[in-house]
């Protein structure tokens, strides 16, 4: 259902570029919910050619499976009107239920795994089928940031603020070295005789510099990575030692393992499955492995699945699900959900002082300003 979900937008998404009508009338009822029709819009059009972009839903030529992105994105400041649904009153000291959340850009095929840059007061996401990392600036706007970046999802940083990006296209874990050399931290694994990975698509540096990522199927399609097959035959769970000499398999229990983070304190896992639809927790043990696990949150609903992941400073989960952004307790209590016009993909914590949330939805970049702040990221 999430695959089936994911390649309607990305069709429609394209037709509408080709046909410069926008916006897109299936995120009413694809997403299930309203896209606003008093946005105020202070926009400029960003005419950009590409070609090369791969992408297999361009409706001229099926057969060349060729999408030239000379269409536009769209760099806005929208006040989008969105509905906080509270589930408890502890919801309150994490948001305002009159927030207004800002629509930063759209335009995009399918966004994914945003990253805060502290250092230099930006933001980095991926558009995973445009085969681009993009950048937003609070000055600036969005521009290209690395392309082609492998089709990569997930982005994080080390602890010496090295970029860490999960490429499904070249089915690997890369790091960005200071001279701006990528290399590969991890790409295989010794499961009797060394097999390739599936697609990494997340991933979270532990305070001792050890990397954790899942590796479920997804970029084995060429519309978000490249054909391949399944070597292992799973879909595992796994942590790269601090010195990154060592890959361990922290579990291959799950059928999509999606996304990952720890508590604020680092003795907690967090994996959620999107096939399953449910969260789950796990105590880290002293050589890092994971056990005790235990689903926390099962979510129920259309236009959306357990997706990306996040901590707040109280150990509050968010995780983006059907409707928006699910927020529960560290033992799953559900507190809200924060409304999001398009299927919610990704969330992260970012601005000057961690209490803002982006969230890559679909064809778009949204900010929702928050009441908490969030786990800092190198």
């Amino acid at each position: 259902m999430f695959r089936f979900l994911v390649k309607r937008a990305i069709v429609e998404h394209a037709r509408r570029r080709l046909a410069r009508d926008w916006p897109p009338p299936y995120l009413t009822g694809w997403a299930s919910m309203l896209w606003s029709e008093d946005c105020v819009y202070e926009e400029k059009l960003v005419h950009r050619e590409s070609a090369g972009i791969r992408n297999r839903f361009d409706p001229r030529n099926r057969r060349s499976h060729e999408l030239l992105s000379s269409g536009f994105e769209r760099q806005a400041t929208e006040s989008v009107s969105m509905t906080i649904e509270v589930r408890s009153p502890l919801f309150g000291e994490l948001i305002d239920p009159g927030v207004q959340i800002d629509r930063l850009a759209t335009g995009f095929v399918f966004t994914e795994g945003p990253l805060w840059n502290a250092r230099e007061g930006y933001l980095i996401f991926s558009d995973i089928p445009a085969n681009q990392i993009k950048k937003w600036a609070p000055d600036n706007g969005i521009s290209d940031f690395r392309i082609p970046s492998g089709k990569s999802n997930g982005l994080t940083y080390d602890k010496q603020g090295r970029l860490i990006a999960c490429e499904h296209a070249n089915r690997r874990v890369s790091r960005t070295e200071a001279d701006g050399t990528v290399v590969t931290i991890a790409d295989t694994y010794d499961d009797d005789g060394v097999k390739k990975l599936n697609s990494p698509n997340d991933a979270v540096v532990k305070s001792n510099g050890s990397v954790s990522f899942t590796d479920p199927h997804w970029g084995l399609t060429a519309d978000f990575g490249e054909l391949g097959n399944e070597e292992l035959g799973y879909r595992g769970v796994y942590r790269l030692s601090p010195d990154g000499a060592t890959l361990t398999l922290l579990t291959k229990v799950f059928p999509t393992p999606n996304c990952l983070c720890f508590s604020p304190d680092e003795s907690v896992l967090y994996i959620d499955c999107t096939q399953s639809m449910i969260v789950t927790a796990h105590d880290v043990q002293s050589d890092g492995t994971i056990a005790n696990g235990r689903t926390i949150l099962h979510q129920e609903g259309e236009g959306g699945a357990p997706d990306g992941m996040k901590i707040d400073e109280h150990g509050n989960v968010y995780v983006t699900g059907p409707g928006g952004v699910w927020v529960c307790t560290s033992e799953g209590k559900l507190l809200g959900i924060i409304r999001i016009p398009e299927m919610a993909a990704n969330l992260a914590w970012g601005g000057e002082n961690w209490d803002t949330l982006f969230v890559t939805a679909s064809t778009s970049l949204y900010r929702v300003p928050m009441k908490v702040r969030g786990i800092a990221v190198p």
